[in-house]
C-alpha cells in the first residue's frame, strides 16, 4: 500500500496453505510465516518470493538481535536463525 495515497500498488502470489501465521519487515525484506510453510522470503523490489522453506512449524515471527524468531506452535519450538544467514540463500 502506498503511504500517501493509501492505495494497493502490489498483490503477492506467496502460495501459503490456510490461514494464520504472521508477517513482518525485517533487513529490507517482506517475511510471512505461516504453517507448511514456515518462512517465505519476498523481494520488496520486485515483489517476487525470493525464498520459501516448507515443511513443518510456522506460526509466529520477530527479528531481533540480528536474527528472525520463528515460533513452531504445534511442537512449541522457538528457532532463531542469524539474518545473514537466511539473507545468503
Amino acid at each position: 500500500m502506498d503511504e500517501k495515497t493509501r492505495k494497493l500498488v502490489a498483490t503477492v502470489q506467496v502460495e501459503i496453505p490456510g490461514t494464520g501465521g504472521d508477517v513482518m519487515y525485517a533487513a529490507n525484506q517482506l517475511w510471512v510465516a505461516s504453517f507448511g510453510v514456515p518462512l517465505s522470503r519476498i523481494d520488496p523490489t520486485s515483489n517476487k518470493v525470493s525464498l520459501q522453506w516448507v515443511g513443518r512449524g510456522g506460526d509466529s515471527l520477530r527479528y531481533g538481535h540480528d536474527a528472525i524468531w520463528l515460533t513452531d506452535y504445534y511442537r512449541g519450538l522457538l528457532w532463531r536463525f542469524p539474518i545473514e544467514e537466511v539473507m545468503e540463500k
